[in-house]
């Protein structure tokens, strides 16, 4: 039986890009995640039979801190992190949107969507 935790619309500001601009001001980035994962039990009764949202939190914004040009690179690297941190974690999905793109002319946003499963580790 698999389960699955989401944050949604997460807000969060860094330096993420390839212009100077981007790595100066940096960029508002709206953030889906979802970690499918295989509970311990069933019907799951505590927060250690699950996923801690908390603490995927945590993951990602420690990612979203580390400057980084390609916004594939956080993706992978944050899809690494949650795997490698939680042992019942079968699958993660991120879909990171650069709120301002630096795009002359351009109204509206871009992204990045990745998902990973444990296997492709």
């Amino acid at each position: 039986m698999t389960h699955t935790i989401q944050l949604v619309d997460i807000l969060l500001h860094g330096y993420h890009g390839l212009f100077d601009e981007e790595k100066l001001v940096g960029n508002t980035f709206k953030i889906n995640v979802t970690v499918a994962y295989e509970p311990a039990t069933f019907p799951i009764m505590r927060l250690s039979d699950t996923l801690d949202y908390a603490a995927v939190f945590n993951i990602l914004q420690a990612q979203m801190q580390v400057a980084t040009p390609l916004l594939e690179t956080v993706a992978a690297n944050f899809a690494l992190a949650v795997l490698k941190q939680f042992d019942a974690a079968t699958e993660v999905t991120i879909h990171i949107q650069k709120m301002v793109p630096p795009i002359a002319g351009m109204v509206g946003s871009v992204a990045v969507g990745l998902t990973m499963n444990k296997k492709d580790i």
